[in-house]
């Protein structure tokens, strides 16, 4: 007999909109005697309310950019023996501080990153993580998931998925009036984001009656109140529901993964240096096209009811219009970045097919016909 699904919904959510010192305060008991705060550098402000409250603990600023071997090693040397790891930031900060957590105690075990890189079954039980979104995107604060960027010997890159049941926060702290001073592209993107882990829960072939719920649920908020907090972004209402809707999102492709648009996009965004939820955008209605054919017809029914579509409208096209809409503009525009990928495409198409999210999309693609997916880019 073979066990087909294990669901577990392990983290305590706690919506503190506008109340986060409030929020952390109660969880001083959790965080230990030796914190480690992990911040971006645009969090100063929230910082000054947690000196006092948290004496002994260790803060330190992420260096920036995306997680990649050095970035963790080097905040690995600084952790030493903390009790618990409180980040506070956007989706890079939480999946450093996740895997920091797993991390420290393996190392004083001698087993290295690069050797759980190698080996993802040895992550096991670490620090307890509470994690606090600055963006209304990823849903790392609730998912066993983190992206890992690794530069292959070739001088490209590489974004590996690490999926562990160990990674899961124990806390999530939802605050959306963290993202009020947000830029706009930042907003569009980690938005846009959220909505294609939903969408892609949904069509995913693992999609299932726990995640569906919660996968049309955030599509539908997404698909209504994004564009109205890119057109008024001091609207704390509106914020709110659409940082809610990512955590959502979050729950949703924890229990039913994502598809071919992530498989995809992941390589597209490492090779090209855009940004995750940019990349998201510029595929999904060239792989919706592909793939909503083959999603059944109810299923199709109830995502059109999500997104309140007349049938006479097809699914793919109404995306299309929907990312026009909040300011999505093409990719590539210029000659050279074309020729790059279509050169690129072979290797980029075998880095998706081997990261395993293409293999839960409705109609499963082979290299070949990833290729021309990418390649159809340049010809939009």
């Amino acid at each position: 007999m073979t066990i087909t699904r294990t669901l577990g919904y392990p983290t305590r959510l706690v919506h503190a909109h506008g109340l986060l010192a409030h929020a952390i305060a109660e969880l001083v008991p959790e965080l230990g005697s030796r914190p480690f705060i992990l911040y971006g550098r645009s969090q100063s402000k929230v910082l000054e309310s947690l000196s006092a409250l948290l004496p002994h603990a260790t803060f330190c600023v992420y260096p920036g950019g995306e997680p990649e071997l050095a970035t963790i090693n080097q905040l690995l040397d600084g952790i030493h023996d903390a009790s618990a790891i409180l980040a506070i930031g956007g989706g890079s900060v939480l999946d450093s501080a996740k895997l920091l957590g797993v991390m420290t105690p393996l190392t004083k075990l001698g087993t290295s990153l690069a050797d759980v890189i190698a080996s993802p079954d040895k992550i096991a039980a670490g620090l307890p993580v509470i994690a606090v979104p600055t963006t209304a995107g990823t849903g790392s604060e609730v998912t066993p998931y983190l992206t890992l960027t690794l530069a292959n010997p070739n001088g490209s890159a590489e974004k590996r998925l690490l999926t562990s049941r160990h990674l899961v926060p124990r806390v999530a702290i939802l605050d959306a009036t963290l993202t009020l001073h947000l830029p706009e592209d930042v907003t569009r993107n980690t938005g846009i984001d959220a909505f294609t882990h939903g969408l892609e829960a949904f069509v995913s072939i693992k999609s299932n009656p726990w995640s569906d719920p919660w996968a049309l649920a955030a599509v539908s908020q997404l698909w209504l109140t994004l564009p109205i907090v890119l057109r008024d972004p001091l609207n704390v209402p509106a914020r709110q529901v659409v940082m809610e809707a990512a955590t959502m999102a979050g729950f949703a492709f924890a229990h039913a993964s994502v598809a071919l648009v992530h498989g995809m996009s992941r390589p597209l965004g490492a090779w090209f240096h855009l940004p995750h939820g940019y990349a998201n955008a510029i595929l999904l209605p060239t792989v919706m096209r592909f793939s909503l054919p083959h999603l059944a017809p109810d299923r199709e029914r109830l995502l059109r009811s999500a997104l309140e579509l007349p049938d006479s409208i097809a699914l793919a096209d109404a995306i299309e219009g929907w990312l026009k809409e909040i300011g999505i503009t093409p990719w590539p525009e210029h000659h050279e970045a074309r020729n790059h990928l279509l050169e690129r495409a072979p290797a980029m198409a075998h880095q998706a097919l081997s990261s395993g999210s293409p293999a839960n999309n409705p109609k499963v693609p082979d290299v070949a016909t990833i290729v021309q997916l990418y390649q159809s880019l340049a010809t939009v």
